[in-house]
């Protein structure tokens, strides 16, 4: 068993397939299973059961860890920590550190973003953007601003849960930007996300959000 989580996205995802490669070349057939919405139940019937080919599962679970409490999430973890040996990854597109406290570190790896990163996510300017480019590619950072946005508007709204340093760091981040302007400058980001992946910018994604940048503060 493996849990991957932690902010920078791209590097566990990464791992995450990693770890599918492996399954299938160990013989095991991999299956994806959604961790919103599972239970105790469906988590062992496949673990138990095996192709027409004899073959065994190797169970790949999205988001398990983010989801809300619950007397069956609490019985999967329960469950999991007394069969560590079990065939399952799990992958988390955040810290979920409190929740896994109980596991073995051998299962647990959580990934950091790097300290540039941090800094433009937290301050969201140009310059500290062409900081974190030294250390990531466009389209990381780019996740990464899309997530920011996104959790500066839940605090707005008093929704979300955050661990309290991050909360603190987003509530007064939040408090730069009125309500409409942080929903519309997130319209915007979206837009340019659709118009990257589809070819419709006159321009590459740097000048891209280059310009978001300034607009966040300008316009």
């Amino acid at each position: 068993m493996k849990i991957l989580h932690g902010e920078n996205t791209l590097v566990s995802r990464s791992r995450f397939l990693e770890y599918k490669t492996k399954a299938v070349t160990q013989g095991f057939l991999v299956q994806d299973l959604s961790g919103t919405d599972l239970t105790l139940a469906k988590l062992n019937e496949h673990l138990n059961s095996t192709s027409l080919f004899e073959e065994k599962y190797h169970l790949f679970i999205d988001q398990f860890f983010s989801r809300r409490p619950s007397k069956e999430k609490e019985s999967i973890i329960k469950f999991v920590l007394n069969n560590p040996d079990s065939p399952i990854v799990f992958w988390d597109d955040k810290d979920v550190s409190l929740q896994v406290k109980g596991f073995p570190s051998t299962v647990v790896e959580r990934f950091e973003l790097p300290p540039y990163l941090f800094r433009f996510a937290d301050t969201l300017t140009v310059p500290s953007f062409h900081q974190a480019l030294t250390v990531a590619a466009p389209e990381q950072v780019m996740a990464i601003l899309v997530r920011q946005l996104h959790n500066l508007i839940l605090v707005k709204h008093k929704k979300g849960t955050f661990p309290a340093w991050q909360q603190a760091k987003l509530i007064k981040q939040a408090a730069q930007f009125s309500d409409a302007k942080l929903l519309k400058s997130y319209r915007n980001l979206l837009s340019i996300d659709f118009k990257i992946k589809n070819s419709l910018l006159p321009y590459d994604l740097t000048t891209a959000i280059e310009v978001w940048l300034v607009s966040l503060y300008h316009e």
